[in-house]
């Protein structure tokens, strides 16, 4: 015979609740803070108490400790990363054409001026066709991007046909291999 009062549904503790940190709670826990610090004799009682505190490494020396050793070793002549000449070649190697950002020399900004005055328009018209849902994987209640299938640059096409709504992960890893195909190609 089976226990029926082992398996009655349980009433859940938070249903219902958005969070146990609502934003106007937040907000006036955060400014009960605030409050608090403006009071001097709360700061004088807080100074009293912390009296006498060390920092968790106040004191320590490398001779004394091994952790401190490890570190400052690890931050000197050991690490090549450390050396003047390596750290400006990784900054040059990721200069100009072989930045991962880089597009002909054009601006990657985004304006008016590198989608067309309408560009605000046509986003939302492509959200709203896409039902604010990215439409490679799905998800919805994130950030968006509206992707262009074949890139701007190229085609100069805003077309509702051409643009597609991502998120943002579903976004860069399409850019990423767009980029790696142009780069390819250049080669």
């Amino acid at each position: 015979m089976i226990n029926e009062n082992k398996y009655k549904k349980r009433e859940v503790w938070n249903k219902g609740k958005t969070g146990t940190w609502t934003k106007k709670r937040l907000e006036n826990f955060r400014k009960k803070i605030k409050d608090l610090w403006k009071n001097p004799d709360y700061r004088n009682k807080q100074s009293e108490a912390h009296k006498g505190n060390k920092g968790w490494m106040e004191g320590l020396t490398k001779e004394t400790d091994e952790r401190v050793k490890k570190h400052s070793d690890r931050m000197k002549k050991n690490n090549p990363m450390f050396n003047k000449k390596t750290r400006e070649k990784v900054s040059n190697s990721n200069k100009g054409e072989n930045n991962y950002n880089w597009i002909d020399g054009r601006s990657y900004k985004k304006s008016p001026l590198r989608y067309g005055d309408d560009w605000e328009a046509i986003r939302y018209l492509i959200y709203l066709r896409d039902k604010f849902k990215c439409q490679e994987c799905g998800i919805k209640g994130i950030s968006l991007d509206v992707h262009h299938k074949v890139p701007f640059l190229i085609s100069f096409d805003n077309s509702l046909n051409n643009l597609i709504t991502l998120c943002r992960s579903c976004h860069m890893k399409i850019e990423r291999g767009l980029q790696n195909v142009i780069r390819k190609q250049k080669a």
